[in-house]
């Protein structure tokens, strides 16, 4: 066999391999077969592999924070979120300032000191103040004696009246004496008891010589009669100038203490406005007689809170209404935020309605306020109206200055299915929430509607009474990503 012949034969048993080969892999099957192999590959289409499913023992879901809570329908209010800061309350912050041209003496407190009302925080030297406070001393002294003087007046006025009403029943002097005894009277007693007993004496002299029939001649008679008359007289004049005399002094006096008692009302109220008080306050400004050092001017804190600022130190001179400090009480806080002109008629809230409040530098933790006002002026540089919104800092977890956004509710979804903003995360590339069962945590992805208030609308994928993890749901996600990897 030539070399020829070898060849055509290995290449015709390889054309024979290649056929058989074809025979066995590519020939199609009996049609049983194919139908069988038809249903394996429906079958195959229609299964789909299943969710992964996160399974946690008790005491990690625990340490974890997991919670969950069932699926409801609900009603969702939409917000516009507005830029917003902190500020202080303005019913609980004051600027204290100087009343007057001083020289301070000495500073008792420091920014961040807590403070009571009443507590001194500095102490001034102004000597317009040691003169405003020698006139009310001057001032009161005087009304003091005029008081004095308007007492003694209106007790003598009440004693003389007391005295011409038992001269007038026509007592004994001696029974008189004794009634009038305690009573103020001043000059006048002396005076009206003595006309009344020479009247008594001439009314009878004048009977007794009336009644001696011929004893005493006619002329002894007349001579007495006329005593008597005259006595009379006498007595009847001095009263009426008594009376008059002791209700015209009561009169002056009363006038007299009144005016002294405007006076001193004047003095107190100059020293008040020199220490810039005003109201009640000023009407009660006094000062004790004993007091030597009157330039000497205690400044106290108007209200319980913190020194938040302190612009002078000691020895240093401070003129009339100068800022010296800045005391706030910080347990509640005022959120000013602007409402702009396209937001005026979508916004929806009112004063005392709670919005949501979130800070600048804990931007996922949200707080709640309440609106204390919707100002009615627009501002001329911003055009803007402002929004203030008060909320509680009992922890001190605020400051003034520091930025916020505020969500203003415009519209309302009702009856709708949400969630809270927390449920919801992004798993490869789509909204989903994990399920809650007794097997574990199960991700189902969601079609997701509008966002408001910290919830989100969900349009699809949920139904009510369904449990989803609403807090976790990022450690769940971790878990999940990390079985993946192995």
């Amino acid at each position: 066999m030539n070399r020829t012949n070898v060849f055509s034969a290995i290449v015709a048993l390889l054309v024979l391999s290649a056929t058989g080969w074809i025979v066995v892999n590519w020939w199609p099957a009996s049609s049983d077969e194919i139908g069988d192999s038809s249903t394996d590959q429906s079958a195959t289409t229609i299964e789909e592999p299943a969710a992964p499913l996160v399974v946690l023992t008790d005491a990690k879901a625990i340490v974890a924070g997991i919670r969950t809570q069932p699926v409801t329908r609900s009603s969702i209010a939409l917000t516009r979120t507005l830029p917003a800061r902190f500020a202080y309350d303005d019913r609980r912050h004051v600027a204290v300032r100087a009343a007057t041209d001083s020289i301070i003496e000495s500073v008792a407190v420091k920014p961040g000191d807590r403070v009571e009302v009443g507590a001194v925080v500095a102490i001034l030297r102004s000597p317009a103040i040691g003169e405003a406070r020698g006139m009310v001393l001057k001032r009161e002294a005087e009304l003091e004696l005029a008081e004095t003087k308007q007492k003694w007046n209106a007790d003598i006025c009440d004693g003389v009246k007391e005295l011409v009403w038992e001269i007038r029943a026509g007592k004994p002097v001696e029974t008189i004496e004794t009634d009038v005894n305690d009573s103020t009277l001043g000059k006048y007693r002396g005076q009206l008891l003595a006309a009344y007993s020479q009247a008594k004496l001439a009314t009878q002299l004048s009977g007794s010589a009336s009644s001696s029939s011929g004893a005493v001649s006619g002329r002894v008679i007349r001579e007495r009669q006329s005593q008597q008359q005259q006595a009379r007289a006498t007595l009847d004049a001095l009263i009426e100038q008594s009376v008059f005399e002791t209700q015209q002094a009561c009169k002056t006096a009363t006038a007299d203490a009144e005016a002294a008692r405007r006076s001193a009302m004047v003095a107190r109220q100059k020293l008040a406005t020199a220490l810039g008080i005003s109201g009640e306050k000023a009407s009660a400004q006094t000062v004790s007689p004993g007091e030597t050092d009157l330039a000497r001017l205690e400044v106290r804190s108007p209200l319980a809170g913190t020194v938040e600022e302190r612009h002078f130190a000691a020895t240093e001179r401070v003129t009339a209404g100068a800022e010296m400090f800045i005391i706030a009480d910080t347990s509640v806080l005022w959120i000013e935020a602007d409402v702009r002109g396209r937001d005026w008629s979508a916004m929806k809230v009112s004063e005392g309605d709670r919005v949501i409040v979130t800070t600048s530098n804990q931007p996922n933790e949200q707080y709640q306020g309440k609106v204390h006002y919707v100002g009615r002026r627009v501002d001329s540089a911003s055009g803007a109206i402002p929004l203030v919104v008060e909320i509680s800092n009992a922890d001190n977890q605020f400051r003034p200055g520091l930025f916020a956004r505020v969500e203003v509710p415009t519209d309302v979804i009702d009856d709708t299915i949400s969630v809270p903003a927390s449920a919801v995360i992004d798993l490869d590339g789509k909204a989903s929430v994990f399920v809650g069962s007794r097997e574990g945590y199960q991700p189902v992805a969601v079609e997701v509607g509008v966002s408001s208030g910290g919830r989100i609308e969900i349009l699809g994928g949920l139904s009510e009474g369904v449990k989803v993890v609403t807090r976790g749901a990022f450690l769940l996600k971790s878990e999940l990503l990390l079985e993946g990897e192995e």
